[in-house]
C-alpha cells in the first residue's frame, strides 16, 4: 500500500541514484536514511508498475544530472574530487572490513580472525 504521492518517488529516485555512482555510499542506505526503503520494497513486492515507474524515471534524470555534475566537477577540481571520493571510500572501510567491534564502538583493533581471507 503506497502512502506518498508519485513525485516523491520520482524526487527520492533522483537523490538514490546518486549514491550508486559514489563509492562508498549505498543506494539502499541512502533510502532508509530518506524513509523511503520500505515504500520503495513495498512497491516491488506488489508490483506497482506507477510507483515504480516514477522511481524509475527518477533514477535516469538524477542519474543523468549526476553524471554531468560530477563530469564537470572532475573537469575543473580534479584534485578535490579524487580526494573526496578517496574519503568515502576509507570512510566505508571500518564498515565492510572485518573489524572486531564494526561499529558499535570508536576504537580500531586488529582484526582477530584470519586476515588472508579478506584480502
Amino acid at each position: 500500500m503506497v502512502t506518498r504521492s508519485w513525485w516523491v518517488f520520482l524526487l527520492t529516485g533522483a537523490i538514490a541514484i546518486c549514491a550508486m555512482i559514489l563509492p562508498g555510499i549505498s543506494g539502499s542506505f541512502i533510502l532508509v536514511m530518506l524513509g523511503m526503503y520500505t515504500e520503495v520494497l513495498g512497491a516491488v513486492n506488489d508490483r506497482d508498475f506507477a510507483v515504480l515507474g516514477a522511481f524509475v524515471v527518477g533514477c535516469v534524470i538524477g542519474l543523468a544530472l549526476f553524471s554531468t555534475l560530477l563530469h564537470w566537477l572532475l573537469d575543473r577540481y580534479h584534485r578535490w574530487v579524487i580526494a573526496a571520493m578517496i574519503g568515502l571510500l576509507l570512510g566505508s572501510l571500518r564498515v565492510v572490513w572485518a573489524w572486531p567491534n564494526g561499529t558499535n564502538t570508536t576504537t580500531l583493533a586488529l582484526p582477530r580472525d584470519d586476515v588472508l581471507v579478506p584480502l
